[in-house]
């Protein structure tokens, strides 16, 4: 396949992938002190995805990015049949039931917001050392102490997840809300850009990938990385007003968003790469 000559950018590219591994553990990291406020008892199995969503995404998903790096930039096209051809595909089969199963993480996790209650407490003191936690922001927490009480919130009207020791008030449970759907609509738009992906390397290898197919393909993704710029967008202005306290979600967004324009990049690349041996194979 044809790939770009120029040293510094294949080093600027991989340099993007392993930033995105960086960013798994930051994730993990997050997910894991999360946990210890809403899984308090104990994650079960069937609770792993919605307490560990962003980590086990993000990782799935770079998984993905390099098997399409792989097929559509590394391994020759000749070398693409048969048995490592139905490999790639079967990892990447897995991959997405993951991260479908991921998605399922996210909109349990919207849900769960929306299980808030109207509490009766009006002072977050009056639950100090008393094992509540406040909601800072989304998957964000705090022990409620005799120390930090009066610091954390000045509301006197709050919500509680039932059958949890979490409070929230009005204005934090507002912010993880809009936090909340964010994350399921930018997983959405994920989705559907691989889908449309996996669609065109399928067209692209049988020569099919043509005419109103490849126009069809550049608006609809056109149309998706625009919602992905605008949650990225969104993730950075929170930061920026504060609603979240560091800029990792837009960061990593950007990041995504990068990575698979190099994914696209490729399929240009390949797609040249192939008329230009029709081109020669017809001059013989």
């Amino acid at each position: 396949m044809l790939a770009t000559k120029i040293p510094w950018f294949k080093v600027f590219k991989y340099s993007l992938y392993f930033f995105v591994l960086v960013n798994v553990v930051f994730f993990f990291q997050e997910n894991w002190l999360a946990s210890e406020h809403t899984n308090a008892a104990g994650i079960d199995a069937s609770d792993l995805i919605t307490a560990f969503a962003d980590s086990i995404d993000t990782f799935v998903w770079l998984i993905l990015l390099i098997l399409f790096e792989l097929e559509t930039c590394v391994i020759p096209d000749n070398k693409l049949v048969g048995k490592l051809k139905h490999t790639l595909h079967g990892i990447r089969l897995v991959c997405y039931c993951i991260i479908i199963y991921a998605f399922y993480g996210y909109l349990s996790k919207l849900l769960s917001i929306y299980q808030y209650a109207p509490s009766a407490v009006t002072n977050l003191c009056h639950l100090a050392n008393n094992g509540f936690s406040y909601l800072l922001e989304l998957d964000d927490y705090i022990k409620i102490t005799a120390s930090n009480c009066a610091s954390l919130s000045d509301s006197n009207v709050y919500l509680q997840l039932p059958n949890a020791n979490i409070i929230a008030s009005a204005e934090t449970h507002t912010n993880a809300l809009w936090l909340a759907w964010t994350d399921v609509v930018n997983a959405a738009a994920w989705l559907l850009v691989v889908l449309v992906l996996e669609i065109d390397v399928r067209l692209q290898l049988k020569g099919k990938l043509e005419g109103v197919t490849m126009l069809a393909s550049k608006w609809i993704k056109a149309l998706l990385y625009t919602v992905l710029l605008a949650a990225a967008a969104y993730w950075g202005a929170a930061a920026y007003w504060g609603i979240t306290d560091d800029f990792i979600d837009a960061w990593d967004a950007l990041l995504w968003i990068l990575a698979f324009a190099f994914i696209e990049q490729n399929m240009f690349d390949w797609k040249e790469e192939v008329a230009q041996a029709k081109k020669l194979e017809d001059s013989h």
